[in-house]
């Protein structure tokens, strides 16, 4: 074989092309499936790959949080969870009008998405829409009463700061226009924190002194629950927000 001669060069082994069912083609177009359906892709497996995607968000690898939860948002767009966490990668990327789009997308899945509604109310307050950002922290206290989300306990405090921030104008107002009775208020106000502290104090037990044991309901002890084992909020799918159980099938 002479030099100038071109060495051959193996065949190229041939493209697999993937053969679809027009059937289930059909049903995606027409949107009675999504596309990780379509791609066989359970929700088990979408949880699981949101999970590491929580993960990365958690960890401050935004960019890499952001393009999974694209992923999972085009593979189930039905799911609130999905867009809500994708809402706060673009809410920390500082993209609000995006994050706002899905906060209010994931509200529209399931209103009674915590996280979302906290989102969305502290959005809110960036465009100084603090009615709307007021209501939508109720909301979600009121799914949450007892704050075991993280979410929920921003909520609480933003409520407290914007309670703060207004006693601290009105008392400025006040001052100004009126001192006297600003000064009256701000005695009694005063007054009564001592009253409280005192109170406080006088119901602590004396150093070295017990308190006093609670007096024993009298009769048959009371059943609490309804068996030992009771299924948690988790295994019963808890639509409150963060990763709650994806919605059985209809058969």
């Amino acid at each position: 074989m002479s030099e100038n001669q071109a060495t051959p060069q193996p065949a190229a082994a041939p493209e697999k092309t993937l053969q679809v069912p027009p059937e289930l083609a059909e049903r995606l177009v027409k949107g009675e499936i999504t596309l990780g359906e379509f791609f066989g892709l359970s929700p088990n497996v979408l949880y699981g790959i949101a999970k590491i995607a929580y993960q990365l968000l958690n960890t401050g690898r935004v960019d890499a949080a952001l393009d999974i939860y694209k992923g999972l948002v085009a593979a189930s767009p039905y799911d609130s969870v999905f867009h809500c966490h994708l809402a706060a990668c673009h809410y920390t990327r500082e993209n609000y009008d995006l994050a706002m789009k899905h906060f209010e997308r994931s509200l529209e899945i399931n209103l009674s998405n915590v996280d979302a509604l906290v989102g969305r109310g502290e959005l809110y307050l960036r465009k100084g829409k603090i009615p709307e950002a007021l209501m939508d922290w109720k909301q979600a206290i009121d799914l949450d009463p007892d704050a075991k989300r993280a979410s929920t306990k921003r909520a609480r405090s933003n409520i407290l700061m914007l309670k703060e921030m207004a006693d601290q104008e009105r008392a400025r107002v006040l001052a100004k226009v009126d001192p006297a009775r600003f000064a009256a208020e701000k005695a009694a106000k005063e007054k009564a924190e001592k009253e409280k502290a005192a109170k406080a104090a006088a119901a602590k037990p004396a150093p070295g002194k017990a308190a006093a044991a609670p007096a024993k309901a009298k009769g048959p002890p009371q059943r609490r629950g309804s068996s030992t084992f009771e299924v948690s909020k988790a295994a019963k799918g808890d639509k409150s927000s963060g990763f709650e159980a994806p919605p059985k099938k209809k058969k």
